[in-house]
């Protein structure tokens, strides 16, 4: 209850004083024209060893040896990159929602320009789930603004309750790399039929991966193909 009452005063707050830049705290939009421009994009590459790689699609080189359920990862920038930390941070536990769909729609015109035009490859988007308790507890899943603001962008069709969390878990941010690991992240496809469909499972940040594999694993036991993961930020 004082977690959901700390997000709503937080809200309010930003709800009644509205037109700050979260970043640079200058009047303007919830992130400003030039702190989005100031954030480096990373390349496009096999998320395991960094080698070109289109759609961010495991290499050929890599795949062989890899455990992930994902096929590929898109991440629009570092998580070491200070402003797009900054911004994520008031996404999550600021309750400056406005900074999802901005996120989203920068992340949207990523993908547009690197995916095929063609309408037989429009993919559909899905956001990874907050369990319905920590959801209660923020106000909002910061995956499902993100995945708004790409949608918008591309007109790619959304699923947006069609993945499952249905188990609850600590936040990952107060958890350490061996923790994470070993929490249990358990996943269900509840949506339409996604039979062979290519899928993007969109995020706000990864780590380790572990918590996108299980749920592309969820997905491609509901039918999906591919599954290539989006996120704003990679971190580690």
């Amino acid at each position: 209850m004082y977690k959901f009452f700390i997000s709503f005063l937080r809200q309010l707050e930003n709800n009644i004083f509205p037109g700050r830049c979260s970043v640079c705290h200058h009047a303007g939009p919830a992130i400003c024209p030039a702190c989005r421009a100031s954030i480096n994009r990373l390349p496009i590459s096999c998320p395991l060893c960094g080698q070109a790689s289109a759609r961010g699609l495991i290499c050929s080189e890599c795949a062989d040896g890899n455990n992930l359920s994902f096929d590929g990862l898109i991440a629009y920038a570092s998580y070491e990159d200070a402003k797009l930390k900054s911004a994520l941070h008031a996404l999550k536990f600021q309750g400056t929602v406005d900074i999802g769909l901005l996120l989203g729609k920068m992340l949207g015109r990523r993908l547009l320009s690197i995916w095929p035009r063609e309408e037989s490859e429009r993919p559909l988007l899905i956001p990874l789930p907050l369990h319905p308790r920590r959801k209660r507890e923020r106000g909002y899943n910061q995956a499902q603004l993100i995945a708004a603001g790409v949608a918008a962008v591309t007109g790619w069709p959304l699923q947006g309750d069609a993945l499952k969390r249905t188990r609850y878990q600590a936040p990952s941010s107060s958890l350490g790399y061996r923790h994470r690991q070993q929490q249990d992240k358990i996943f269900v496809y509840e949506g339409e039929n996604i039979n062979n469909q290519t899928v993007i499972l969109i995020d706000d940040i990864i780590t380790t991966g572990e918590t996108a594999s299980t749920a592309a694993q969820a997905l491609k036991n509901g039918g999906a193909g591919t599954v290539v993961v989006a996120t704003i930020a990679r971190a580690g």
